[in-house]
């Protein structure tokens, strides 16, 4: 009986792909009972090795079989998808121990520090990042499932790279690729225990276990890996500690039918120091040729608290470039060098400034010298956030396999998934004020100029001294997957068919799958306020209520301290006036509210592959379809604090759905043997979060990408040399990018509290216009995080050349080089609308230019209006520019060689892994301010590594039961190239570079692995 249920076509559909696919699918389930019948008929057993595995044949460093292209076992060769496998061969040559050190040498691709929509590199501490083609890749799968766990090599088996949308097989995800992780497996008659032990000279600690072994012959067999993982680096605080288990078991009820259980747990704790060199807000103050009282800050308590105005603002000092001013309304800070001061109100009170560069303050500027003061040496590599600092994961994952053969040509595979993580972050220096500052403060806020017997000294014990300062926070997540996937495939065999000699019909492989995601994610953003409110109406959610925990650090110490975080508390101290001693206790609460987002995701996709004429021609098709539906959580506030409540007391009332397709095409035609030409084009989609949304308080559309790849392949010296060389073009749209929020680069933020935005159209209000503001929502209303975005569009074309090459049995060669150009092709989507709409209209109402912002801060409508037209041009006249931080050009080579003279050389292996990255680019040149040159941005420096490496096996003894044991020393970066190599970049105002960002490369080390195999 045929059970299977069939699609008819659906002649309305106008979608030709689509109907081939729902054609392919019905023919597959009615030919699958027939060709069971068949076989069963001839009294034969018929059975395979399944589609959905791999061989493992392997030769050297080159794969000839994926399953990345229809997800089933195919000849990468008869695929036009942009694919390259990473075999287990090459990455322990390189001594890869995780993905991250594989994404080096992956085509067009790099790790990732950071990009327009995460200029501080956030989502390398809580993700699993990286870059290719130009884009930021968050995609990782394990057996096409997808994962947040971070991947490393103790229990992987190969990797496989796609570049290009390939959303058919990774679902919805980036326009720039995914990489899928096969893991390992049980395997029978393969019985064997290994052990190594990896140290280096930065103290790195590294054991991992791996064990196989069969059970019952050809029906059951156990695989299980471990890990721990100390790992330590030429930051003296830096480390990440991993500790995991995983285990497989592989099990053979029939010979027809494969189940395979896999399980892992683990735990990371790191101290994950921001990417980038320390940022410098001291040099601007110490460089000065100002004497220290003419770029001091004399504001005392009398003149605080009494007055008059003049005199204040004269004795604040406000010099730009040299100093800057905190808050006139409520700056709270804690010294941790003397606790005994209490939490103070600074207001009034000021810092060094930061840089002024053609007319723009900086703000990220890296440190370029480590003596900050006479006093006081910085080494650049501090981490400042010090041992405190901590980001740490627990996390499990499951998975069950059924893979079933149903007559001789067909196959069912179910795998379902579950896999949950918890991430606990406490930052006592957020990535934002990772800077020294200095105090040039003459007098604490407590103090009196009257008491200063010699007023050409300061009170204050800490002017002139370097600081770290920082609002604690503390996040918690957790997210949660469940998944589930069947697949069935049908092979028709059509080769004895021939039109012509020689040219026969070949092969139709048919593939249908449903998928189906829940995931579920929860964050809260907790920051330490105080929840006696310093403002009369009590409060607490405002800015002013932040407590700032300050250490001013000396060479000794130049990091913060090992504080544990403890609440302060303090009564208020009403005798002194103005605020300087306020009644504190201090909490972590929710100024933003928590954050829970639940979805799920149905799938249905098909592909075709046919491969007629002796596979002189390869066709793949495909499409996808996938809905979603995404639900979000409404906290509910404090009427009075202003303060949102915990997750357990909201509601999920906030849904979107979206429905979406896509397709993949491609063709690969083999003229001769030993050459072929290939063309692909392909699709992809990311739904928009249910928490984001932009400034009218929409939900942000999804992403979209389209790419299309085509090139030559040829195989040459019997296929022990493989090249390929492909053009490619991709286009992603409505990227998430949030340039209007950061106040970093230009100092000018507009989409958080009392940023510009904010400010404007609450001036616009007190000045009596509201109908010009009317509709405008205001950052207390919007859902979510509280924080707009927008979008964009990037374009990203270029060519990649790939060779592999087993020159012999001993020698092995993997290079490949990528030129690039990727371009921001349009920003600010949304927002040019509300430009239009609100921003326009107030620009050229001439009365209420000189409106104040009932917020405080010196500011009014016309100040307002001119910082919003200096952002907005900011960022609109680099569309059409190179990305920022991005290498045009890059090369990478793995090769290695065994020798095979007698003694001791014997089995030698001698490898190198080489990658070269041309200077990224760092900005632009600013002819006219506010004007850029985007078709000649400024160079960074050219970046060289060179890893080696000498291998050597020793047998310790011979026979079924024989032990070998492996020692290899590694030498990472030989030439000890670095240490700094810069990221962004500025003109000066005459048309020369000013270096900002600069990041750390890691220095040479050297490595020692040992391995035991019995």
């Amino acid at each position: 009986m045929n059970n299977c249920k069939t699609y008819p076509v659906n002649t309305k559909d106008r979608k030709i792909l689509r109907n081939l696919i729902a054609f392919g699918t019905s023919y597959l389930c009615v030919l699958s009972p027939v060709f069971s019948q068949d076989a069963e008929g001839e009294g034969k057993e018929v059975f395979e090795l399944s589609p959905f595995v791999v061989s493992g044949a392997d030769s050297g460093y080159y794969a000839s079989e994926t399953l990345s292209g229809t997800s089933l076992r195919t000849n990468i060769r008869t695929l036009a998808n942009p694919i390259t496998v990473f075999t287990g061969e090459v990455m322990e040559d390189i001594g890869a121990t995780s993905y991250k050190d594989v994404v080096q040498f992956m085509p067009s691709s790099s790790t990732y520090d950071g990009d327009i929509a995460d200029p501080l590199g956030e989502q390398v501490r809580a993700g699993t990042p990286f870059v290719s083609r130009g884009f930021r890749v968050t995609q990782l799968t394990q057996n096409f499932l997808a994962t947040n766990v971070r991947q490393d090599n103790y229990n992987t088996e190969r990797l496989t790279q796609s570049r290009g949308p390939n959303s058919l097989l990774f679902g919805l995800g980036s326009v720039g690729g995914a990489i899928e992780i096969q893991p390992k497996r049980a395997m029978f008659g393969k019985d064997f225990a290994q052990v190594n032990l990896l140290l280096d000279d930065n103290e790195r600690v590294r054991g991992k276990f791996d064990f196989n072994k069969t059970l019952v012959d050809d029906k059951i067999a156990v695989r299980l890996a471990a890990l721990y993982d100390d790992n330590r680096t030429f930051r003296d605080i830096e480390y990440s500690e991993r500790k995991s288990v995983y285990g497989d078991i592989t099990f053979k009820p029939f010979n027809k039918t494969t189940i395979r259980v896999n399980a892992e747990f683990g735990s990371i704790d790191e101290n994950l120091p921001r990417l980038f060199v320390t940022k410098d807000r001291i040099t601007p103050w110490t460089s000065s040729p100002l004497s220290l009282l003419d770029k001091a800050n004399t504001t005392d308590l009398d003149l605080i608290v009494n007055g008059p105005g003049n005199l204040r603002t004269e004795a604040t000092n406000i010099i730009r470039g040299v100093t800057q001013r905190f808050r006139t309304n409520n700056y709270l800070v804690w010294i941790a060098n003397d606790p005994s001061l209490g939490v103070l109100n600074w207001r009034f009170k000021g810092r060094g400034s930061d840089f002024d560069i053609n007319g723009t303050l900086r703000g990220n500027v890296s440190l370029k010298e480590s003596q900050l003061t006479d006093d006081v040496n910085f080494p650049l590599t501090t981490v400042i956030a010090g041992p405190s600092d901590l980001v740490s994961w627990d996390y499990e994952k499951y998975s069950i396999t059924l893979e079933q053969q149903i007559g001789s040509d067909t196959f069912l595979q179910v795998v379902a998934g579950k896999e949950n993580q918890d991430r606990y972050d406490y930052r006592p220096v957020r990535r934002q004020n990772w800077s020294i500052q200095i105090d040039n403060n003459y007098y604490l806020p407590t103090q009196r100029a009257s008491d200063n017997p010699d007023p050409t000294q300061p009170l204050n014990p800490y002017f002139g001294v370097p600081y770290i300062e920082s609002n604690p926070y503390l996040i918690t997540a957790e997210t949660e997957l469940e998944q589930l996937r069947a697949s069935l495939t049908h092979r028709i065999d059509l080769t004895g068919i021939e039109i012509a000699d020689g040219w026969d019909l070949g092969e139709i492989q048919l593939v249908g799958s449903w998928y189906h995601l829940k995931s579920g994610d929860n964050l809260t953003q907790k920051e330490e306020m105080t929840l006696q409110s310093v403002l009369p109406n009590g409060v607490v959610s405002n800015l002013q209520n932040q407590i700032y925990r300050r250490f001013y650090i000396s060479s000794s110490t130049p990091n913060y301290p090992n504080i544990p975080w403890s609440p302060l508390s303090q009564p208020g101290d009403s005798s002194i006036g103005g605020r300087i001693v306020p009644a504190i206790e201090s909490a972590f609460v929710n100024r933003l509210p928590p954050i829970l987002n639940e979805s799920t995701t149905e799938s249905i996709y098909g592909v075709i592959q046919w491969k007629p004429f002796n596979e002189r021609l390869s066709l793949t098709a495909g499409y996808r379809e996938d809905e979603y539906q995404g639900s979000a959580i409404t906290i509910p506030i404090d009427p009075v604090t202003r303060l949102y409540g915990d997750l357990d007391t909201g509601e999920l009332d906030r849904s979107s759905k979206s429905k979406v397709s896509n397709y993949n095409l491609g063709a690969v035609f083999r003229p001769f043997r030993d050459f072929d030409f290939f063309i692909n084009k392909a699709t992809n989609n990311v739904n928009a979060s249910t928490s984001r949304f932009d400034i009218f308080g929409n939900f942000l559309p999804p992403e979209e990408g389209e790419g299309m790849d085509y090139g030559i392949r040829a195989f040459l010296l019997e296929d022990r040399v493989i090249v390929k060389v492909n053009y490619y073009e991709n286009t992603q749209f409505n990227v998430l990018s949030n340039p209007l929020r950061d106040g970093a680069g230009i100092g000018i933020g507009l989409a958080r509290e009392l940023g510009r935005v904010e400010r404007l159209l609450n001036s616009v209000s007190a000045a009596g216009r509201s109908d010009l503001v009317e509709g405008a929502i205001r950052y207390g209303d919007f859902p979510g995080n509280q924080l707009w975005t927008d979008i964009q569009n990037i374009r990203s074309e270029g060519y990649e050349l790939e060779v592999t090459a087993n020159i012999t049995d001993r020698w092995n060669i993997l290079f490949n080089i990528s030129i690039q150009d990727s371009f921001l092709d349009d920003t600010y989507l949304i927002f040019d609308e509300w430009y239009d709409r609100y921003f326009v209209p107030i620009k050229n109402t001439a009365d209420i230019q000189s409106a104040p912002d009932p917020s405080g801060g010196g500011f009014d409508v016309a100040r307002l209006v001119n910082d919003i037209d200096v952002k907005y041009a900011f960022h609109e006249s680099q569309v059409g520019g190179q990305l920022e931080r991005s290498s045009r050009l890059a090369w990478n080579l793995i090769s290695t060689y065994k020798f095979d003279q007698d003694f001791f050389a014997k089995n030698l292996r001698v490898g190198t892994a080489v990658r070269w990255r041309e200077g990224p680019a760092l900005g632009y040149p600013e002819p006219e301010p506010g004007v850029f040159d985007t078709s000649n941005p400024f160079k960074g420096d050219d970046d060289l590594t060179v890893d080696v490496w000498f291998a050597k096996p020793f047998r310790l003894s011979k026979g079924p039961n024989s032990k070998v044991l492996n020692v290899t020393l590694r030498v990472k970066n030989v030439f000890d190239d670095g240490p700094l190599f810069s990221r962004s970049g500025t003109d000066d105002g005459a048309g020369n570079v000013v270096i900002l960002a600069e990041t750390f490369k890691r220095p040479r080390s050297f490595q020692l692995e040992i391995g035991m195999r019995f």
